[in-house]
Formats: structure tokens, sequence, C-alpha cells
């Protein structure tokens, strides 16, 4: 099970991949993204880790702090977050 500080720390972590200074910050994303790394798009699309690295970051519209954001422990040290995207009706 993840400690209650376990799961602030994750919560943190994913609201910075939310805001534009550390989405667009190449050295934060390298130094917080696993070296097999991979997310899904809101258009379900998949994007590597090196896709992620070299985008150019935009002005971001997310509502912080994250609404609904869970964590599921898959053993340690691997943990699955997931919740609804900022800024997305219920």
């Amino acid at each position: 099970m993840l400690s209650r500080s376990d799961l602030e720390e994750l919560q943190s972590l994913e609201e910075g991949m939310w805001r534009s200074e550390t989405r667009g910050d190449r050295e934060w994303m390298d130094t917080h993204l696993a070296w097999d790394f991979f997310e899904f798009g809101l258009s379900g699309r998949r994007y590597d880790r090196g896709e992620v690295l070299d985008a150019q970051v935009g002005g971001i519209d997310a509502v912080l702090p994250l609404r609904d954001f869970r964590c599921t422990n898959l053993g340690d040290p691997h943990g699955l977050g997931h919740g609804l995207p900022p800024g997305q009706p219920d």
C-alpha cells in the first residue's frame, strides 16, 4: 500500500506534467520520465519517451490540482497514476 506521502509525491510529479514550465523543461522531464515511458494523448495516440522529450510545449490549459487522482500500487517501487484529465468533465 502506498503511504500518504508517496501519493502526494506522485500527484505532484503528475501535476508537473500538466504545467508548461516543467513539461517544457527537457532536463526536468528527462529526470522524471522512466526510460520506457509512454503515454496516450486525449486523441488515443501513443507517444514514446523521445517524442515527449522532443515536443514543443505551448500553454497548457489545465485545472490543478488534479481531480480524482488515484494511484494503484503495482508492487514496489511501481505505481500507476490515473484520474480525470485536467479540465475534462466528469
